[in-house]
């Protein structure tokens, strides 16, 4: 009745799962729980806060919420620098909600998420046309119709993506990464490493993102 599911780049730590499942059954009509707190696009979790704001069983508080270590660790993971990383920390915010006595943060991804089949039946199958097909469509499909898109307030999964900077305990795993950390890189010159971000990024979109 419960799918968990997950990209093959990502690291769990323990009680994510139960507490996936506390959300899922305690919160009415969720759609997805993502095990980490992170900053979703507004635009994905409007069914949430509508539902949030109109029922008064809903307790809601808004700003920096997220602990900026948690939140540093997580967008380093996508490639980002500390200076745009620190840019959407003072740029944006967190909605924590709490209903039924279970606290938890708006937003979900479909990177990582536990969901009812039920609901997921209702988007299958995907369009595989593409690498990623409709996958990435799940967020914006699921929030339009009126689903919950949530996450636990502690990051109990943290997404490996395209670097492991910020990873904790992981470099240091390495001898030989600890032998070379304090030597300068070519691919580290700011221009050089933003022109090859850029193409990346180029590259991802034109695979992964919807026509």
């Amino acid at each position: 009745e419960i799918i968990a599911y997950t990209d093959n780049d990502c690291l769990f730590h323990p009680g994510w799962l139960s507490r996936c499942v506390e959300i899922l059954e305690t919160y009415p009509n969720v759609g997805m729980v993502t095990a980490r707190p992170f900053r979703t696009k507004p635009e994905f979790y409007s069914a949430t806060l509508k539902w949030a704001e109109n029922d008064p069983q809903v307790n809601i508080e808004r700003g920096d919420l997220i602990p900026w270590e948690t939140f540093l660790e997580f967008d380093l993971s996508l490639g980002q620098s500390v200076e745009e990383i620190r840019r959407h920390y003072e740029t944006s915010e967190d909605v924590h909600l709490s209903y039924g006595g279970v606290p938890t943060v708006a937003g979900a991804s479909h990177w990582q998420f536990v969901a009812y089949k039920q609901v997921l039946q209702r988007y299958l199958p995907f369009n595989m046309d593409r690498p990623m097909g409709q996958v990435r469509q799940l967020d914006r499909r699921m929030n339009e119709n009126g689903y919950l898109r949530l996450m636990p307030d502690q990051p109990l999964v943290m997404h490996m993506g395209n670097t492991l900077r910020g990873v904790k305990g992981l470099a240091s795993r390495s001898p030989a990464a600890a032998a070379t950390r304090k030597r300068p890189r070519l691919l580290d010159v700011p221009p050089l490493k933003h022109s090859l971000l850029w193409l990346y990024n180029q590259i991802f979109r034109w695979y992964f993102d919807p026509q």
